[in-house]
């Protein structure tokens, strides 16, 4: 909103109502039709003014979070892009220095594991032999037997 519109929105007021705004009254009244007339035009203005603030946001979110740099540093990625104000320049050039995280890849278990022979057999080590069908029945046995 530029000066010279609220300067000519005033000017119309007080034309149409020829009133002096040495009044008290009158100036609050004539403060308030000003408003009035110029509320469409305000309220507009403010809805592009946040509109494009959320357009430069998103902007900035999406180029930290989509960029090259963020491969392997998404935790910090999101930090910056969220938690900070900074600019998606400034956040490149940090993701750029910071390490990428490391993937999990073999833990000291299963390197450990490696070595131990995993195939399965019927038989568990319990004496039963014969496979699950023939631990079943050697359980069906004792619970019988136990009567």
């Amino acid at each position: 909103m530029d000066r010279e519109r609220i300067r000519d929105a005033v000017a119309d007021v007080a034309t149409s109502n020829n009133l002096s705004a040495t009044h008290r009254a009158t100036f609050q009244r004539l403060t308030a039709q000003v408003f009035e007339k110029l509320q469409p035009a305000i309220s507009a203005d403010v809805d592009e003014q946040v509109a494009a603030k959320v357009e430069t946001a998103r902007t900035r979110i999406v180029a930290i979070l989509d960029a090259p740099e963020a491969k392997g540093r998404e935790s910090t990625a999101r930090s910056l892009a969220f938690g900070s104000d900074i600019t998606a320049e400034k956040a490149l050039a940090i993701l750029k220095t910071t390490p990428q995280a490391k993937s999990p890849g073999r833990t000291p278990l299963s390197q450990a594991m490696a070595n131990v022979d995993n195939a399965v057999s019927d038989d568990d080590g319990m004496g039963y032999g014969g496979g699950a069908d023939a631990e079943a029945d050697e359980l069906a046995s004792r619970i019988l037997n136990a009567e």
